[in-house]
């Protein structure tokens, strides 16, 4: 599962599955679950084709205003990239699918999509990486109108470096928020955020975590204030041990404050969201356990739950986190 949203009738959620049309390839799947959580009917996006589907990463489906949803999909056919936009009614059943962007095999370029969000004229944006053979990748900004025309892109990178952006939002003034990573990990601060302006053009770039590795979620708060929420490791401390890092930065990339916690092995921060009365809560993995945290408006831990739903070792990882009707959380 990848976005989880409450509706009506019980709870969607857009995630991947492993065909059952003899293919056996993983696709893009839509679910659908009643109130009380119980499976009530799945279908997949790419039924019985050579290529395999997927969202993208952390929370990638955004609803709209209206109720209805869009994402982007990639699909992948070895080096045959195509990426399309669709657009869901608010019971999830698919509407539309709009050709984006397309990279044939002879080019054998890779096209990866991480998560879309709306823009406030209509349109879309969304955020991944872009590799070129025999070059390093680098961060990926697509900006496009409300019928998935892409409008321009944007690539963000530095020589003989990995990046990939995993996370996006669009700031007040049109611009946009990117938050990522970067390789070789020998790299000190390996997280990144960059501001751009509303054409793309970056304005600034920083560099952050020590050891820590994926930015997963970057959210606008109410007073222009940039929050990102990532991963933070020392050196010295043991392999694979990290903390939640979650700071919040003003318009001129200043730290303004940063909160650590939740030291321990296979720490690793995956959604973010700021509620109306700008709280944060946050979903990540602890070990093999499922987290989720609330912090107050200024970064202050209010409190921490961690889930073993299936026990004997399985592994648990939310990937998004959204508040209920009633006030309490949903993950997936």
């Amino acid at each position: 599962g990848n976005s989880v949203y409450e509706i009506d009738t019980g709870y969607l959620v857009f995630g991947r599955h492993i065909s059952t049309d003899g293919t056996v390839l993983d696709r893009a799947a839509v679910y659908k679950f009643g109130q009380n959580g119980a499976f009530q009917s799945r279908y997949e996006i790419g039924t019985g084709e050579a290529a395999y589907s997927y969202f993208g990463y952390f929370d990638p489906v955004v609803r709209l205003a209206d109720g209805s949803f869009a994402s982007v999909i990639d699909r992948l056919n070895g080096y045959d990239c195509s990426i399309e936009l669709l657009r869901f009614d608010g019971d999830g059943n698919l509407q539309t699918n709009s050709a984006i962007i397309g990279s044939p095999a002879q080019d054998s370029t890779l096209l990866g999509i991480r998560q879309l969000q709306a823009t406030g004229d209509g349109g879309f944006a969304f955020c991944g990486f872009k590799a070129p053979p025999e070059a390093y990748a680098s961060a990926w900004l697509v900006k496009m109108d409300s019928t998935g025309m892409v409008q321009w892109e944007q690539q963000y990178g530095y020589p003989s470096q990995l990046y990939e952006a995993i996370t996006v939002a669009q700031y007040p003034d049109g611009g946009y928020v990117l938050g990522g990573y970067r390789l070789p990990g020998s790299l000190v601060n390996k997280g990144f955020l960059i501001r751009t302006d509303s054409a793309g053009n970056e304005i600034w770039r920083r560099h952050y975590g020590n050891d820590g590795s994926v930015c997963g979620a970057v959210r606008v708060a109410e007073d222009g204030g940039i929050v990102t929420f990532s991963s933070y490791s020392e050196f010295e401390w043991p392999i694979y041990w990290r903390q939640h890092l979650l700071t919040k930065w003003n318009a001129q990339g200043t730290i303004v404050w940063q909160t650590r916690s939740h030291y321990g092995p296979s720490v690793i921060c995956y959604d973010m969201e700021i509620l109306p009365d700008q709280r944060m809560v946050t979903s990540s993995r602890t070990g093999d356990y499922a987290a989720l945290a609330l912090y107050s408006s200024e970064g202050d831990s209010l409190w921490s739950r961690r889930y073993l739903v299936f026990p004997n070792s399985f592994i648990h990882l939310p990937y998004d986190v959204e508040q209920t009707s009633d006030g309490g959380f949903v993950l997936t």
